[in-house]
């Protein structure tokens, strides 16, 4: 399955002329320098903040990570800021506190499609030093804009689709691969011929009107070869490929999914349908697989996960998810922030992203773990 970056976010209104205001740490322009691995700040104890969303995953890691860097820290506590789940009110919180200067942030937890607008509205300041090598060069790409490192990538994200392997009769079946594969799938499950129990729905994504929607919508334009811009910043959303796409989304709709929720239906809405039985197949992220595998989930050991069905002979494509951390305007602890950052996307630490179900941003963390990417948590 191919991935594709998120179109980048439309600038932010406030545009500051300027990051050489922040602190702590950094260059004339604001630039933070690389991590310098340093025992400890001077001038005594300090306080860390970052800024994140609540995390999902069963732990939960990406707080249990930070906390670690915490433990071992005797000049910083870090006091984490919990924001709410949902992403589009992540961004605006943060934009809000951020543009009004209301928050005294840190470090900054956010969506990769924000970065470029975080950075064009001098949100957040750019970062000395090369990405790790090991990296996934599509998911370095998200941190960088007009020329420079604004983030780093801390987990990344694609869609897949989750099906059910315990209904089937035939024991011959296999997942679809291509989209009229996934709606005979959905009609041979509303048939008691064809499985031992029917289902009534077949399929749920996310199409409430946030950010899942245009995602979901992005995924069935690419699937048919559009384009809603062009490689030359050109409008193209008049275009058949685009209709077709869209067209696709709306039968999707009308024909598999649950009047009921589908047009409401979030990340949570979508895994509790599919753990609760109301539907066969799911689109969703690569956390769920951990909340659908834990002790007295529903569908544990029946279900199975692959890659977005594709059409007119293409593999399916998603839409490149994920998060990165970023470095506050107005952060008065930068060298120790840029620390913290470096420490999240060593290999062990990847690892533990991995093993909670996150997808990490480093090659070496899919690979068999040695003594040094064994992640270190209890």
């Amino acid at each position: 399955m191919r991935t594709r970056r998120r179109p980048a976010a439309a600038a932010a209104l406030l545009l500051c002329a300027a990051c050489a205001c922040a602190g702590g740490g950094g260059d004339g322009d604001g630039t933070v320098p690389a991590p310098r691995h340093t025992e400890g700040a001077r001038g005594g104890h300090h306080v860390l903040r970052v800024a994140t969303a609540s995390d999902v995953t069963i732990g939960p890691v990406r707080e249990r990570l930070i906390r670690a860097w915490d433990a071992a820290r005797e000049d910083y506590t870090v006091e984490i800021v919990r924001l709410p789940v949902a992403a589009d009110g992540v961004r605006g919180q943060l934009m809000a506190a951020l543009q009004s200067g209301s928050a005294d942030y840190d470090v900054i937890n956010i969506d990769v499609a924000w970065t470029a607008e975080f950075a064009a509205g001098g949100l957040i300041r750019p970062l000395a030093g090369d990405l790790p090598e090991d990296m996934w060069p599509n998911v370095a790409a998200t941190a960088r804009y007009r020329g420079r490192t604004w983030a780093v990538p801390f987990n990344t994200d694609a869609g897949l689709l989750y099906y059910r392997t315990d209904i089937w009769k035939d024991s011959a079946w296999k997942p679809p691969r291509t989209w009229e594969e996934l709606e005979r799938d959905v009609g041979a499950a509303r048939s008691p011929d064809q499985v031992h129990r029917t289902f009534e729905d077949g399929y749920i994504t996310q199409l409430a009107p946030y950010e899942g929607l245009t995602v979901n919508a992005q995924e069935a334009v690419w699937a048919r070869g559009g384009e809603f811009v062009d490689e030359d910043g050109e409008v193209t959303a008049g275009s058949d490929r685009v209709r077709y796409g869209l067209e696709d989304i709306y039968r999707e709709y009308q024909q598999l999914m649950p009047k009921s929720l589908a047009r409401a239906a979030d990340e949570h809405d979508s895994y509790a349908a599919f753990r609760d039985g109301r539907v066969p197949f799911m689109r969703n992220w690569p956390y769920v697989y951990n909340l659908l595998s834990a002790p007295g989930s529903k569908v544990r050991g029946r279900f199975g996960v692959t890659q977005l069905p594709g059409r007119d002979g293409n593999p399916g494509v998603s839409v490149l998810g994920g998060q990165n951390l970023a470095i506050t305007r107005h952060s008065g602890q930068a060298t120790a922030a840029r620390e913290l950052l470096d420490y999240l996307t060593r290999p062990a630490q990847q690892r533990c992203l991995l093993d909670a179900g996150f997808a990490p941003v480093l090659r070496s963390a899919y690979r068999p773990a040695t003594p040094a990417t064994t992640c270190a948590l209890p």
